[in-house]
């Protein structure tokens, strides 16, 4: 028994073998593997038409859209240094960035010298005392009406949480003072 090295491509005598003699079917089997695999390079490139395909739509994250609205109002209150106001805005939102706006409010301005003082006053009963408190050298009250247009420009977004929206904020109009006399009534009690 002759034994044959695994891969024989020489008769023993030296001549060269032919490729069809080792293997009969080799030559079918190789055409066979060539067709496949031209197949499937060719149906790789055509997927969608040789199937059918199923377009999902496009999910939406409603977390990220906002809500937009048409008008805005708001009702403030303002304490300062010098007194306090109270006010009302409403406006249009023209686009998301953009906003027109008209403002009121009515405020109390004192002068920044001015100190509250109080008397304590004995109506002759010793469980009768009475307290009022004046502020000396005053003379009138004054009451402070605004009105005003203006405008309100974002130059970003706010974020949803802990975010800050940078934007510019004019308005122009027109402020009325009314002075109310200020008076005190003082009893002498004996």
């Amino acid at each position: 028994m002759r034994r044959y090295p695994r891969f024989v491509g020489y008769w023993e005598s030296g001549e060269k073998v032919p490729r069809h003699s080792i293997n009969p079917y080799l030559p079918i089997v190789k055409s066979f593997l060539s067709v496949a695999l031209f197949l499937g390079f060719c149906s790789l490139g055509t997927k969608g038409i040789l199937s059918q395909t199923v377009i999902q739509p496009k999910q939406l994250d409603y977390s990220s859209v906002g809500i937009l609205y048409n008008h805005e109002w708001l009702i403030e209150l303002r304490p300062h240094t010098n007194g306090a106001a109270v006010g009302f805005q409403t406006g249009k939102i023209i686009t998301f960035y953009k906003t027109h706006y008209y403002q009121f409010d009515l405020g109390i301005v004192r002068h920044p010298k001015e100190f509250r003082q109080s008397i304590t006053f004995n109506s002759g009963s010793p469980f009768t005392r009475t307290s009022n408190s004046f502020t000396f050298g005053k003379q009138n009250n004054l009451m402070v009406l605004r009105g005003g247009v203006g405008e309100k420009i974002y130059f970003s977004d706010k974020a949803k949480r802990k975010g800050v929206a940078v934007g510019v904020n004019y308005e122009i109009g027109a402020s009325l003072g009314l002075l109310k006399p200020y008076y005190l009534h003082l009893s002498m009690l004996k």
